[in-house]
């Protein structure tokens, strides 16, 4: 898993468009390299997370981000693009923390920010479209062979009558 740190994201504006990028992060674990083989280094130009989220996943993460401040934690699965070109699917879990005991955003709170972990949940994603494609096919088959015995037994109830009758 990667752990990071970043600022609290900017809300929906008032026509409702999420925040047009990802806040920067403030630390992200060495365990970077391993996971996506990216360096740390790299999460410090501006828009690099967004370069790497799938296109099809990114209003929908960036709208999710803006939300988390009433939501105060948020889990999302979405595509990040690993170092060797491929996506993976992640599991991302974020939750504000602050300064005071309760961890509420109240007035008061100092040191606002959002920790999180991102998990590759790549292999779950690829047993579970597995599995629903061999359910898909175990049905497919049950249904064939219930067919080809219906179509097989017409037909040799009738060659069996008439076997009987000569």
């Amino acid at each position: 898993a990667v752990l990071f740190r970043h600022d609290l994201p900017a809300g929906v504006a008032a026509d409702g468009t999420p925040p047009a990028a990802h806040p920067p992060l403030r630390w992200v674990s060495e365990n970077l390299r391993w996971l996506f083989a990216l360096e740390p280094s790299e999460t410090e130009s501006p828009g690099w997370y967004e370069s790497r989220v799938h296109p099809d996943d990114r209003a929908s993460l960036l709208s999710t981000l803006a939300e988390l401040p009433q939501a105060e934690s948020v889990v999302l699965e979405y595509r990040l693009l690993h170092g060797d070109g491929t996506f993976r699917w992640v599991r991302d879990e974020r939750r504000i923390r602050t300064d005071r005991e309760d961890g509420s955003l109240a007035p008061d709170a100092k040191e606002v920010e959002v920790v999180g972990v991102l998990t590759d949940i790549t292999r779950s994603q690829e047993l579970e479209a597995a599995r629903v494609a061999a359910e898909g096919a175990s049905r497919a088959k049950t249904e064939f062979l219930s067919r080809m015995s219906h179509e097989l037994r017409t037909p040799l109830t009738a060659v069996l009558g008439f076997g009987q009758l000569l």
